[in-house]
Formats: C-alpha cells, structure tokens, sequence
C-alpha cells in the first residue's frame, strides 16, 4: 500500500496535531450553534430617527461630556452620523470612543434596559436624577434625555 495514502508517513506528532485541530473545528461549530441560539433570544430592537433626534440633542445640551459635545459638532459637520456610532459601525473612531468611555457605566446599564425590551424614552427616564429647571434641566426630571448622556 502507497504510504502517501494511509498516512503512514506522518509522525506523531503531526497525527497528534491534526487530532487537535480536528477537536478545535468541533469546539468552534459548537461555539457557533450556542452564539446562534443566544441571539435568537435577544429580542431585536433598533434605535429609531426620533431616540437619534433625543441623542443628538443630549449631545448639544450645556451638561454634555465635552467629549458627547466634539462627536455633536463631527456630526453636524458630516463627518460621522449617530445612526453609525449607536450601530456601532464608528468605534474604530478615537473620538467616538472617549465620548463612551465618558460616560461608559451609565450607558451599559441604559444599553441593557433597552435591550431587555424597554422604550428608550422609559429607560432614560428612570435614569435621570430630578432637576430644578435652574440647573439646566427642563423641569420634568430627564437629565440624560436631554441635558446629558
């Protein structure tokens, strides 16, 4: 018999080699159908043109990050969209990335909200602290809808 047919020819530790990339194939496509049944549990929610209107205009608000305030100007002048930075399609972006390290806790715990299935509007409601219409606040309680992010 031809050895380059029954593989004979391979050492040890090439046979000990294949068996590990044959059990690391196995792994990764167990990997994949678990990845796959996650995501069809989470329910498929998209932030709309009006929370980007509320976003952009949490941005502008006089209590923005500075940070929040330089990704509004980029905005404004075209360089990016919100709709990219909330898909996250700009976090290769070092500005969009210290506007979210700004305020990065905060933003998990509204991310997870939203994603649960929760409005936006309730979210970001039940997160901000009341304000005196003085301080920059509109007098309804939304701190994050509107004066911060």
């Amino acid at each position: 018999m031809d050895p380059s047919r029954n593989g004979s020819w391979k050492t040890r530790e090439l046979r000990e080699a294949e068996a590990g990339l044959a059990a690391a194939v196995v792994r990764g496509r167990e990997a994949v159908v678990r990845a796959q049944r996650l995501s069809a549990r989470v329910p498929q929610t998209r932030i709309g043109d009006e929370d980007l209107q509320q976003i952009d205009r949490a941005a502008r608000a006089r209590g923005a990050a500075p940070e929040l305030r330089a990704l509004a100007e980029r905005v404004e002048r075209g360089e990016l969209t919100w709709r990219q930075i909330v898909d996250g399609d700009a976090m290769d972006d070092p500005g969009v990335r210290a506007a979210m390290r700004a305020n990065l806790a905060r933003l998990g715990q509204v991310y997870r909200k939203f994603e649960e299935g929760y409005p936006l509007d309730e979210v970001l409601d039940a997160e901000a602290p009341a304000r005196r219409p003085d301080d920059g606040g509109d007098g309804d309680g939304t701190v994050l809808k509107h004066n911060s992010w």
